[in-house]
């Protein structure tokens, strides 16, 4: 009996699951690159990601801190509290500081030289003003079929039903972007409706619905607004 208990507990030591995701910015939900993440807790780590992380952690309680820097200064945080007992994907989403209502941050905490610098080499600017060039001349041969474009994204606008309508509106109202559940809570809608209404809204390309553990965080797109 006890070499079992030794051996149940020597396992949890040992086993580590793989926490993975993508790391988006909320302004845009763009990929980030170059995010510092610190991760404290049943064990501890920090990393340099782009666009994605994943790293492995034993079972336990966690707390994940990701900055995104510019020219050394804070410009995007998010701090998610998650609990890992198997594989897990956990999208981190980071938002300007301002929006929390503290953020225990010092440049000195964080190693800037392992954060990896870009450095555009002379044939990338030419290369730009290649792509320029032809960007300008197929923006002079788009202009003539503008106007059959806007008319078309006008009747899909026309389309939409008063559900897609309403939920768009909340989004405005609410900074664009709130969560699935809160969403549902205010339409006072059913699980299934606010899920298919969003799906549409989705594939019509005004919002964009990104998985954050087990929650669902709406944010409507440009085109929408």
């Amino acid at each position: 009996m006890k070499k079992f208990i030794f051996l149940f507990f020597a396992l949890c030591v040992v086993s580590a699951y793989n926490l993975y995701g993508e790391i988006y910015s909320a302004n845009n939900f763009e990929s980030l690159e170059n995010v510092v993440i610190e991760i404290s807790g049943t064990s501890s780590a920090k990393i340099v990601a782009s666009n994605n992380y994943s790293i492995e952690l034993p079972v336990g309680n966690y707390t994940i801190e990701a900055y995104y820097l510019e020219n050394g200064k804070l410009v995007l945080y998010s701090k998610d509290e998650v609990y890992i007992s198997s594989d897990s994907k956990y999208d981190l989403i980071l938002f300007h500081p301002s929006e929390f209502e503290t953020v225990i941050y010092s440049g000195e905490e964080i190693d800037l030289f392992d954060v990896p610098k870009k450095k555009i080499a002379p044939v990338l600017c030419y290369i730009a003003l290649i792509i320029l060039g032809v960007i300008v001349f197929l923006a002079g041969h788009l202009l003539s079929k503008g106007g059959g474009e806007e008319e078309e994204g006008e009747e899909k606008r026309k389309g939409m039903d008063e559900d897609g309508k309403a939920v768009l509106r909340i989004l405005k109202e609410n900074e664009g972007r709130m969560e699935q559940k809160e969403l549902r809570e205010v339409l006072k809608w059913t699980e299934s409706k606010t899920s298919l209404v969003v799906g549409e809204l989705e594939a019509l390309g005004y919002v964009k619905r990104i998985k954050k553990g087990r929650k669902n965080i709406i944010k409507i797109l440009g085109g929408a607004e």
